[in-house]
């Protein structure tokens, strides 16, 4: 999943895969890798790292998670409700 129109209901659709009971997290980071890949390099992995933009930890249940994010770089999705 990548692009800059990710919303905030694309990062909870993956913080709520199943994949309990074991604690998961997400990585965002700004896309420079175009095709997918079954094995990264240590360049692809340096890329995830120079461009890491949020972290996501659910832990205890699928209601509780801890994010990341740094705003500088991408501003956080939100939903914006009347």
């Amino acid at each position: 999943m990548s692009g800059s129109e990710l919303s905030q209901d694309d990062i909870l659709g993956l913080l709520y895969e199943p994949v309990l009971p074991y604690p998961s997290s997400a990585f965002f980071y700004i896309a420079g890798i175009s095709e997918r890949k079954t094995q990264l390099k240590d360049s692809d992995l340096e890329h995830v790292v120079n461009t890491l933009v949020g972290v996501a930890v659910r832990a205890f249940d699928t209601e509780s998670f801890l994010i990341w994010w740094r705003e500088d770089l991408r501003p956080f999705p939100t939903v914006e409700t009347t």
